[in-house]
Formats: C-alpha cells, structure tokens, sequence
C-alpha cells in the first residue's frame, strides 16, 4: 500500500509537469486516501504520517496552480498541523524541522497573494527561526545555508509592502551575505549567482524607494551583469531570460526618475522584446503575459512625458487588456488588481493631458474602486495605502480642471492623510515626494477660496 501510494505521487508530478492539473489533483488525492488509511493503522508512524503531509502539499500546489487560494491555504495548514505533530514525536529529526520550515514559507506565499501582509510577515518569520536554527548546527550545509538567504529575501520583501524600508534593507544584506559566501565558494554554481543577483535587485529596489538613485543603478547594473552571463551560458532557459528582461525594466526605472527619458525608454523596450518573444512561445504562462503588460506600461510612462500622449495612451490599453485577461483567469490574485489600478490611474492622467475629461472621470474611478478595495483588505500594506492616496490625487487634479474647487480640496487632504501616515518613517522617497504634491496643491486652493 506504501508503494502504490509513492507510485501514485510519482505520477501526480508527471502530469504536474505535463500541465494536466486536475488528473494530478485526482491523483495526489488517491494516495492521501492510502497514506490516511496506512496512518490510521499506525498513528505514531513517522513516514505514513509524513506522506499523509506530503499529498497535502502537493495538492494545494495544484490548486494554487489552479488560482483556488483559499482550497491551496487550507490543505498547506493541514499539512502544517500534521509536520508540527511529527516534529513534537521526533524533536532532534532535522528534516522534519526542514519540511515545516518549507511548509511555513509556503503558506506565508499563499497569505501575500491574499493580502494578509501581517500575517504573511508572522509566517515568514516563524519560518526563518527554524532555519536559522539548523544553519547554525551545520555551517557546511549548504542547502540549509540557501534557505536561510531566501528567508531573509522573503522578509525583506513583506518589510518592504509594509513600508519599513530600513529592517527591508537589514534583510536583503543579510541574504546577501550568506549568498557572496556560497557564490565565492562555488563560482560555477549559476543557482547561487542567480540568488546573488536577486539579492543586488532587492536592495537596488530600497535604494530606488529612498530616492538614492546611484545606489540603485549600481545594484540594478551589477544584477544584470550576473543575469546577462547566466542567460548566455544556459539561451533556452527562459527563467534566466525573464531575470535580463527585469533587470532592464529596473535599471529603466531608476534612469527614469533622474530624467533620462532615451535611457530609460531603451532599457524598457529590451525589457518588452525580451517578454514579448517568451509570452509568444509560452502563451499559457501567466509570468510572461503579466510582464509584457507590465512593460508596455513602463514605455507608455516615459511616451507620455515626452509628450507622445496617443502612444501611451496605447501602450496602456495594451496592457490593461492583457491585465484584464489575466485576472479573469485568477480573480483572487491581488497583484493584478493592482496592476489594473496603477494604469488605470496613468490612463486617467493622459486623458486629463487630451482633454478628455469624461474619459479621464471613468479610469479615475476605477482606479480609486480597486485601490480602496486593496487598501480595505490589507490596512497594514504600506504600498497599498500609498496607490489608495495616488488615486485620491489623480481625481483631485481632475475636478481642480472641471471647476469643481471643494471636491478637490476634500480629495487632496483626504489623499495625504493616508500618505503622511505611512511616509514619514518609511524613508520612502517616493511617497514624501508625493506629499508634497499634495501639499502644493492644497495650498494653491485655500489661497483661491480665501482671495
């Protein structure tokens, strides 16, 4: 019965592999039922239990694939429940300690997408003390040493949504130095000099967020140095081709916000072709189609400060349809609600720039409907409070232009109330920035209601 249960997940990961996700899900299911019998003979039988955790993992792996969050989050838990009790039978049994560890970041991933940052946060955290735990028994493992650098990585990343920018950066340096460790002692090990790369792009992004723009570019610079030979070494993987096309789409950002409009419209358009040519190739892949929409959003912003306004306006419907597509397929995933609202709110501001006020109206709205939305369902999301106020601003320079003086007033302050609260210990360049647009413009209306 053991057997048949192994031969049974042998083969739910080959049809994973093939993309047949219901018959793995029926599969994976059929050997839960063997593993729960054979437990249910034996309760303190350590493998049985632990295959019982394994098909509980494997299937909410599925329905993860599948978009079903909340399906993926309950069979994650049980596993979880099943790992603890294995690991209280057997405390000094390192691998169980591994597999919970595991168990922990996965469901951690699952509570981000639902916008549970602080729950995300608690997770991640639970789950790196267990690592940093059997990282310190076994300096020489080099496994155990990897886990923690990606620990390190996924805190730093729910830090930075929460807009604590300084313990962000703390942990990206941390990952960092486990990884130069690993990178230096094995410098033909491209897993390790990828992570590497990843750890130059997250803390490049904190120095982006603090306004330290050189800092930003010689992070992004250096992350593509290692990308670009990583994708020449290995042409047909695409992962590695998505890592050259991020590290264009970076370094873009960062010479955007220092004015180099050419610069950063070349750095976007390698970005989009690298995209382009893989979303064709893989149509099915949800990554490659998110980031050819996000791409043409990055070339439709410099378009629309060189003025070419009916050029962006393009590159933003093109992306918005391919958003619009995406979230029908997954409509629990929250990074393309976002994504729908930050161009939706670009779009608006090209319109107002046209004269299109009425079509301006519309993409504002719907803008501010997703941010508010976001914003409601995870209060302790930095990011998500500062779109929600970026909103409340693009409908306040609207009215300002429709006449309507009080409308805009109350939506300015409105908008940098929520920005206040989350900038002024946050380091975040971008949002002080932002209030003090806020700040201009509600000057320049009490100066016009009291003349």
């Amino acid at each position: 019965q053991k057997d048949l249960a192994v031969s049974l997940e042998g083969i739910g990961n080959v049809l994973v592999e093939q993309g047949d996700l219901p018959g793995a899900l029926e599969t994976y299911r059929a050997a839960q039922v063997i593993s729960e019998r054979l437990s249910k003979l034996d309760p303190t039988n350590v493998i049985w239990g632990h295959g019982i955790a394994t098909s509980h993992h494997r299937i909410g792996g599925v329905l993860s694939s599948q978009g079903n969050l909340p399906g993926a989050l309950e069979a994650y838990r049980a596993s979880r429940s099943i790992i603890e009790r294995l690991a209280r039978m057997e405390p000094s049994n390192v691998d169980l300690q591994h597999d919970l560890s595991v168990t922990l970041e996965t469901i951690a991933d699952i509570l981000l997408k639902q916008g549970s940052l602080a729950s995300a946060l608690e997770t991640y955290r639970a789950s790196h003390d267990i690592r940093g735990g059997l990282a310190r028994t076994a300096l020489e493992n080099t496994n155990w040493q990897r886990a923690l650098s990606i620990s390190h990585h996924k805190i730093g990343d729910a830090l930075v949504q929460q807009g604590n920018l300084p313990d962000a950066l703390e942990s990206y340096r941390g990952a960092r130095a486990i990884v130069e460790r690993l990178a230096r002692a094995d410098p033909g090990n491209s897993v390790w000099q990828r992570d590497l790369s990843r750890s130059h792009t997250k803390i490049g992004d904190v120095h982006f967020y603090r306004g330290d723009l050189p800092g930003a570019l010689e992070a992004y610079r250096d992350s593509l140095v290692i990308d670009a030979r990583l994708s020449k070494s290995d042409p047909t993987n695409a992962r590695l081709q998505r890592d050259v096309s991020i590290a264009h789409d970076n370094i873009g950002n960062a010479l955007l916000e220092q004015g180099n409009l050419p610069g950063s419209l070349e750095q976007y358009r390698l970005s989009l072709g690298i995209a382009e040519i893989r979303a064709k190739g893989e149509p099915g892949n949800a990554d490659w189609q998110r980031d050819v929409a996000v791409a043409q959003t990055k070339v439709g912003d410099v378009l629309a400060r060189q003025d070419n306004l009916s050029g962006a306006l393009e590159a933003y419907r093109t992306g918005i349809a391919i958003v619009e597509r995406l979230s029908t397929l997954d409509p629990e995933n929250v990074v393309l609600w976002s994504d729908l609202g930050t161009v939706h709110l670009k779009m608006g501001d090209v319109l107002v720039r046209q004269g299109d006020l009425s079509g301006a109206l519309v993409a504002y709205r719907t803008s501010l409907t997703l941010a508010e939305r976001l914003a409601k369902a995870d209060p302790s999301n930095a990011q998500r409070q500062a779109d929600l106020a970026a909103s409340y601003g693009g409908l306040g320079q609207l009215q300002m232009r429709r006449g309507d003086q009080a409308e805009a007033l109350r939506l300015f302050r409105t908008g940098r109330a929520i920005v206040a609260r989350i900038s002024e210990q946050s380091g975040n360049a971008l949002w002080m920035k932002m209030m003090k647009h806020f700040d201009s413009d509600i000057v320049k209306l009490e100066r016009g209601r009291r003349n």
